[in-house]
């Protein structure tokens, strides 16, 4: 589309993929504003459903209002469904959204965009890997821009072995490492719910900072357990849900339980929990039932930094060198 300015839509829409209340495909640039539209309607679909543009490659989407419900299973906004990853989400802003968005039953995953925020509802194992794969791009830039992608998580997930010629099944989210200064872009930035569910089967074999969440700041985890862990690695700041904190800001892990398994790694700053509270975490209400060994500051919850409340370790500790807790 060209300029998008001042439409209105007061009418149902219903298909299957690119379903928008205004438009369905924006091909347009950063040149081809849309902005001032209204849509009234509910829209309802599959896959890219929206209340203003379904899918919109670089144009600013900005002051439109809507107020219909959005119904599909995958990639849905009030209003913009999906925006290509390419470009910064910061592109659709100052939109007014009053409807509702409805997850339709029996799917792997919903994909939620509201703003410059990105949300998965996961459902099945597929679901999850869709989530891991845009996690981990977006926490590190991958294809251009970085963003938050939450996840809300409905089941129980089993991770497969290794593939063939692997090591591992899990890359660590976001990347603490130190190239002439600490860098701080690659944390994850958002909002894991487990809603009491676990995964497990999670195999991690790294050489840096290592957890289901490598690197985090100002993001939580909370709610969600681990069962037949294993962490091996050749380095330090190692834990089952966080591998470090960032030095700046305020994180949450609360609820989160190490069922079974084993942590080991060659260097510091070791734990079930989190390896090192740089600064403020909040860590309350967690468990650690896995055995934990390393080189120094080896502990069932916390390797080092910050507190702990209400939480309990179950799992042996054993540390090479000096500082090890429960």
């Amino acid at each position: 589309a060209r300029n998008l300015i001042n439409c209105k839509n007061t009418a149902e829409v219903t298909g299957k993929a690119y379903v928008g209340g205004i438009l369905g495909y924006n091909s347009g640039s950063s040149k081809n504003p849309i902005t001032g539209n209204i849509n009234e309607a509910d829209i309802t679909g599959e896959d890219k459903v929206a209340g203003i543009v379904a899918y919109n490659n670089n144009a600013i989407v900005t002051n439109n209002t809507n107020s219909g419900n959005i119904s599909g299973y995958t990639n849905l906004g009030q209003i913009v469904g999906e925006q290509n990853a390419s470009y910064t989400p910061d592109i659709v802003t100052g939109n007014i959204s009053n409807g509702t968005v409805t997850i339709l039953e029996n799917n792997d995953f919903a994909r939620i965009v509201n703003g410059t925020k990105v949300s998965y509802i996961v459902y099945t194992l597929k679901g999850f890997e869709a989530w891991s794969e845009e996690v981990h791009k977006a926490t590190l830039g991958t294809d251009g821009e970085r963003y938050v992608v939450n996840l809300d998580l409905r089941a129980d997930i089993t991770l497969p072995d290794p593939a063939e010629g692997q090591e591992g099944n899990w890359t660590p989210i976001g990347n603490y490492a130190n190239t002439g200064g600490w860098s701080h872009a690659n944390s994850y930035k958002g909002v894991i719910e487990g809603n009491g569910h676990k995964i497990s089967n999670m195999i991690i074999v790294s050489g840096g900072v290592s957890g289901f969440i490598g690197y985090i700041e100002k993001g939580t985890v909370r709610n969600l357990s681990f069962e037949d862990i294993s962490i091996t690695a050749s380095g330090s700041n190692v834990a089952g849900v966080v591998g470090r904190h960032s030095e700046y800001y305020w994180s949450t892990i609360e609820n989160c339980h190490i069922l079974s398994g084993s942590i080991k790694a060659t260097g510091k700053l070791v734990a079930g929990i989190i390896g090192y509270n740089h600064a403020g975490i909040t860590v309350r209400g967690c468990t650690n039932k896995a055995s934990i060994s390393g080189s120094g500051d080896v502990a069932g919850i916390i390797g080092a930094g910050g507190s702990a409340e209400n939480c309990k370790n179950y799992g042996t500790i054993t540390s090479t060198s000096s500082y090890a807790g429960g």
